[in-house]
């Protein structure tokens, strides 16, 4: 019981202090931008959730997926809309793939910067579930006939050194097929303002 209690109160320290070092920006879902002229270094912490280095999507938003059939399928799919707001915003892809785009309900703590992706493939089921600080649909592109799906997180080193006016980023970008496959990573720091 003692070991209980001493778990929940470092959580709900831990949850304070990390959510104290970063503030929710409330932006629009269907503002996407891209801007090769901003280096990340000199990015704010909140232009994340717009980011992308891209400046094409290879999503399409689609408006006729019945997202009802696939949760009544599969209880991944329903414990994730249970958790999520809905509806999502849901886009395809030239694969058939399905991505669906939201933000946990009522978030606390470090969740409250992360948009949640969920990646079906044609037949609804899961390929992937990915969070990311950015829901700009620019990060997901086409390369080389192969669809590509950045995300950004936050690096290692923001949970085990004491942070400055700079937050590590990871950026990582995979390979959406049958499984998501890692084909780059690359770490980079952003302001905390």
């Amino acid at each position: 019981m003692i070991k209980d209690i001493f778990v929940f109160i470092l959580a709900c320290i831990i949850g304070t202090s990390c959510s104290n070092k970063t503030k929710r920006v409330n932006t629009n879902f269907n503002e996407t931008h891209a801007n090769k002229d901003i280096k990340p270094s000199k990015m704010s912490f909140a232009s994340l959730g717009t980011f992308s280095n891209n400046v094409e999507s290879a999503l399409i938003p689609c408006y006729d997926l019945n997202i009802d059939k696939y949760i009544q399928k599969s209880k991944e799919i329903f414990d994730w809309v249970e958790i999520m707001e809905y509806p999502p915003h849901i886009f395809t892809c030239q694969n058939g793939c399905y991505f669906l785009l939201s933000t946990t309900k009522n978030a606390t703590g470090l969740d409250t910067n992360f948009y949640h992706w969920l990646i079906l493939n044609a037949k609804g089921e899961v390929i992937a579930n990915i969070v990311s600080f950015s829901k700009n649909i620019n990060n997901c592109y086409i390369k080389d006939g192969k669809i590509h799906m950045v995300t950004f997180d936050y690096d290692d080193e923001f949970f085990f050194k004491e942070q400055s006016e700079r937050i590590p980023i990871k950026e990582r970008d995979f390979i959406v097929g049958k499984t998501l496959i890692l084909y780059k990573e690359n770490k980079f720091y952003v302001e905390a303002r």
